[in-house]
């Protein structure tokens, strides 16, 4: 099999459109290993161009920075992200496990960390929003099936699936330190549903997502409805007061906030340095 060059992956990275923040991290830091001809300055920039205000790309590059001014070498910042990401999904197992088992799950997109929790905590039935615009959770549908019962249900019909669910589950693509994490359009409306008809909302996110940044604008989406294009957002700003239970390789928090944010975020640069 050939070996990707630096520019491949940068572009395969910049035209994909189907995958979550966690596959932009994994990516990320097989550019780092291709990068060995490539400036510093130059690195950071694209990484940063991919997906601008991506919570998984942020912190990525603020390790690489950080490895960087003490004198590491890219192989070696790519060894430690990936010794990191292999302990990070462990922790974040040993987490799914302490979890009780529900029977009606609701959620949103498309998310591996989504994915791996349906895996642990089994639910009998997994109501799967169509999560337009785009088509990512054709493809989720059929790994969710894999698993258990799952059914396609229109964004319009949330109110109705809302009350039939027992838990709300989504991933998220970044978290920031003014209060907000970013995920899927919808996510927003689905939360206050749930937050109305008093459900229960559990978030699961992975601390490379955690930034010491603020929110910023996310990606644009080209899409065409009633004949008339126009660019819609694909992601959007949620407040983490709206999350009742925050699951991440770091711990468990029931009513996350801003601390909780900056805490995760300095647990992954720790873990990434050591």
């Amino acid at each position: 099999m050939a070996v990707e060059s630096y520019n491949e992956i940068l572009q395969t990275m910049i035209q994909n459109y189907t995958d979550g923040s966690s596959w932009y991290f994994r990516r990320g830091i097989d550019l780092i290993e291709s990068s060995n001809e490539i400036p510093i300055d130059k690195l950071l920039e694209d990484l940063l161009s991919i997906r601008p205000g991506m919570g998984s790309l942020n912190n990525i590059s603020d390790a690489l920075k950080k490895s960087s001014d003490l004198g590491m070498k890219r192989i070696q910042i790519a060894e430690s992200l990936r010794s990191y990401l292999e302990r990070s999904r462990s922790s974040l197992h040993e987490n799914f496990m302490k979890l009780e088992n529900v029977a009606t799950v609701l959620t949103i997109s498309r998310s591996s960390e989504v994915l791996n929790m349906v895996n642990v905590i089994k639910p009998v039935k997994v109501y799967l929003m169509e999560s337009r615009p785009g088509n990512e959770s054709e493809k989720f549908m059929n790994e969710l099936g894999k698993l258990t019962d799952v059914e396609m249900i229109e964004d319009a019909t949330i109110g109705q699936y809302v009350a039939e669910s027992d838990l709300i589950l989504t991933g998220s693509d970044g978290f920031y330190s003014d209060g907000f994490f970013t995920n899927k359009v919808g996510t927003l409306p689905l939360l206050l549903t749930a937050e109305y008809m008093k459900k229960p909302v559990f978030v699961v996110s992975s601390s490379y997502k955690f930034s010491s940044m603020k929110s910023i604008d996310q990606s644009m989406f080209r899409t065409t409805i009633h004949g008339t294009s126009r660019d819609v957002n694909l992601f959007e700003m949620v407040p983490v007061e709206k999350i009742g239970t925050l699951v991440t390789d770091a711990g468990i928090f029931r009513h996350p906030s801003v601390d909780t944010v900056l805490t995760v975020n300095e647990r992954f640069i720790e873990e990434c340095l050591a």
